[in-house]
């Protein structure tokens, strides 16, 4: 008889355990959440441009500016951060560094957001495409269609 009391109250502390636990994280969750920041990936490949290529990503925020740079390795570039909604953030590649008074230079305007933005070109700067961001495509888009009427009305 005892054995049997022994495991009835075995089985209601396992019970009650998993409760407590349950109960615990329904209740702690949305904190951890509330703690979390919004952080971003900028990753992506363009062409096969290794060193001196360096590409920068330039922060601007209340006439601030902040610079992250790095140089490619076989086309590869990788940038993360905290998303912030008020900053512009423009991409800036000098396919053959920063050589000369004035170096060779190529720029694109990017829509941070939280979470992973893919950009891909096979050959140039020029030619590449968001993989997963709608905002950004959608934006490339609109550039690509007003070059187009400009080339138009010249």
């Amino acid at each position: 008889m005892n054995r049997k009391l022994f495991f009835k109250v075995l089985i209601q502390f396992k019970v009650m355990k998993n409760l407590i636990s349950l109960v615990s994280i329904t209740l702690f969750f949305p904190f951890s959440l509330l703690a979390q920041k919004n952080n971003y990936v900028l990753e992506g490949t363009i062409g096969l441009l290794s060193a001196p290529a360096i590409m920068y990503l330039d922060h601007y925020k209340n006439k601030i500016n902040r610079k992250d740079s790095l140089v490619l390795k076989d086309g590869h570039f990788n940038f993360k951060g905290e998303y912030d909604p008020d900053e512009q953030t423009i991409i800036e590649l000098f396919p053959l560094g920063k050589v000369g008074k004035k170096p060779l230079r190529r720029v694109h305007e990017v829509y941070i957001q939280p979470g992973k933005i893919s950009i891909n070109s096979l050959d140039s700067f020029s030619t590449f495409h968001y993989l997963n961001s709608p905002i950004n495509t959608a934006f490339q888009q609109l550039e690509n269609e007003s070059l187009i009427l400009v080339k138009k009305w010249q």
